[in-house]
């Protein structure tokens, strides 16, 4: 039986999310090393940006790979637009490499509530992490910045994305600004997050609601394995009904012969 596109869609997800998930975090470590540690041999850094670019590769692969085993276009567009902007854009791919790794962390949550707790908790760490590295590396060593080294950066995306903002650190080029949009904009999206997930787990602390899904789940599964237990039932009932009619035929045709040629005998 041939897969739809949509089956085949989910295949391809199914096996390209591990490996997508190490590409990225080998993605963040080269990312982050010559940042970190400025100082290292140039040989080094060179292969770990030529790595960083091969990575990128695969993920637009992937990316063009999943479109065209999409079977409805514009509603893959619209659910991937993240995955589009950082492809279309290198410099943005950053923004991929958050996604890649919070939906990959969200894979082994289990219910419904640690997935989503490890989603918010994995995309504000991740997004703390890469952003106080990203302003790091484009106001080091830019005159007026007071921003020189990773632990500012850090600091400074903390509380960015905390939205205090105490002042004592900021960018100063255009490119630290953008981060800097980013991740207050994102700052203001988690924290309405966070919020609304502790109003649900103090409203719900047990998780029954999960539980009820799951009961849910697991009955409808069992109706359905019943209608279907049934349906086959029915068609070998049927089909043992349309076997006796048919044996049930030539019989009839045989004593109809012969009732006609004692007929014509009398």
């Amino acid at each position: 039986m041939a897969l739809t596109r949509d089956e085949k869609e989910a295949r391809w997800e199914q096996v390209t999310a591990t490996p997508l998930l190490v590409l990225a975090l080998v993605f963040l470590f080269c990312y982050a090393m010559p940042i970190i540690f400025p100082d290292l041999e140039p040989g080094f850094i060179a292969f770990l940006g030529i790595t960083n670019i091969v990575i990128w590769f695969a993920f637009a692969i992937d990316l063009v790979g999943r479109f065209i085993l999409a079977e409805h276009k514009k509603p893959f567009v619209k659910r991937n637009i993240i995955m589009i902007i950082s492809v279309v854009f290198p410099f943005l791919r950053l923004l991929r490499l958050i996604s890649v790794l919070t939906m990959g962390m969200s894979r082994y949550g289990g219910s419904t509530r640690n997935k989503f707790g490890f989603y918010v908790l994995g995309g504000s760490l991740l997004l703390w992490f890469i952003t106080g590295l990203a302003v790091t590396q484009v106001e080091r060593g830019v005159e007026g910045s007071n921003i020189s080294d990773v632990g500012d950066g850090w600091w400074w995306s903390l509380i960015t994305l905390a939205t205090v903002g105490y002042g004592d650190r900021f960018p100063v080029t255009p490119e630290g600004r953008f981060v800097g949009v980013v991740i207050v904009l994102m700052g203001i999206a988690l924290l309405g997050t966070i919020s609304a997930f502790l109003a649900s787990f103090l409203m719900d602390p047990t998780g029954q609601r999960d539980k009820d899904i799951q009961d849910e789940s697991v009955k409808a599964q069992a109706t359905l394995s019943d209608l279907l237990a049934e349906v086959k039932a029915l068609r070998a009932e049927v089909k043992e009904l349309s076997g006796k009619s048919s044996s049930s035929s030539p019989a009839k045709k045989t004593s109809s012969a012969a009732a006609s040629s004692r007929g014509t005998k009398k």
